[in-house]
């Protein structure tokens, strides 16, 4: 099988780490960095042939854009593309996820679309302090703001730029569980307990982590949020709140390496088994 990994530069660990347990089996992987595929106006243009190709972009606004383009040429000439480009740029930006999640009826966290020249006062109309701001892209707790006070407040406003998003400061999310949803399974799970004097859950930031169990509805809440934007691999953070479980976020490429530890599973050959059902499945 011919795999052709769609990558930001340089590439990420968990990208080395599919493209390694692919290899082992004997399969052929071409690693594209998007940004060096040139097209004309029609959307053609030379791109490299494989049997799937999986899509793991993460990139800038720019390079997002160009990187949807570049898939949408893949598209066009049949090649199944794992995740497709589209639904990597809706679930990139948090307001369409949320949007997404509404539309699916998939629990989640209260959320609030805003603009960063919103009033503060009409943001608090709405959501109570304490609250968190996050910027409309951004993964593993970056450009997320801790609010406790009005101040604080313009001054996370101040420095979003464009959409944001808000919602009401959930405690629980201290320990998040992250699982990893691969075609109509959850394949693994672990929880995460943020570091002491941060509140973020995230292994980026030196969170712990350890196995867990999900129960039924909780497997099917991260298989329901995955598939509300249309992706067929995603990383989806639950809360377990007094009301229930519920959606934080989403990541369309999530890393792997702190759930193949925590879980003492390769989720990178989950993702090769995925990637050989799609390169025959129509």
């Amino acid at each position: 099988m011919r795999i052709l990994l769609l990558s930001e530069q340089p590439i990420s660990p968990t990208a080395a780490g599919i493209a390694a347990a692919a290899t082992a089996r004997g399969h052929t992987v071409a690693v594209l960095h998007p940004e060096h595929v040139l097209l004309r106006p029609d959307g053609s243009g030379p791109v490299p042939d494989a049997d799937v190709a999986l899509n793991r972009m993460l990139g800038h606004e720019t390079d997002l854009a160009h990187a949807r383009r570049v898939g949408a040429t893949m598209e066009r000439a049949g090649m199944p593309v794992v995740n497709t480009t589209d639904a990597v740029w809706d679930a990139s930006h948090k307001s369409v996820l949320a949007e997404r999640f509404h539309s699916a009826a998939v629990p989640q966290v209260p959320t609030w679309l805003l603009s960063a020249r919103a009033p503060a006062d009409a943001v608090l109309d709405r959501v109570p302090l304490p609250l968190v701001v996050k910027g409309d892209r951004g993964f593993g707790g970056v450009a997320v703001h801790l609010v406790a006070t009005v101040d604080e407040l313009a001054a996370a406003l101040a420095a979003g730029g464009g959409q944001l998003v808000a919602q009401p400061f959930v405690p629980e999310a201290a320990r998040t569980i992250r699982a990893v949803v691969i075609g109509s399974r959850v394949v693994a799970a672990m929880v995460r307990t943020a570091p002491a004097g941060d509140w973020r859950a995230n292994v980026a930031v030196g969170a712990t982590a350890e196995p867990v169990e999900l129960t039924g509805d909780e497997r099917r809440i991260a298989v329901a949020a995955t598939r509300s934007v249309g992706l067929e691999i995603a990383g989806v953070d639950l809360v377990r709140t007094a009301d229930g479980t519920v959606v934080l976020e989403l990541n369309p490429a999530p890393g792997l390496a702190g759930t193949n530890q925590a879980c003492g599973r390769d989720v990178c050959a989950d993702i090769v088994d995925h990637l050989e059902v799609r390169a025959t499945t129509p």
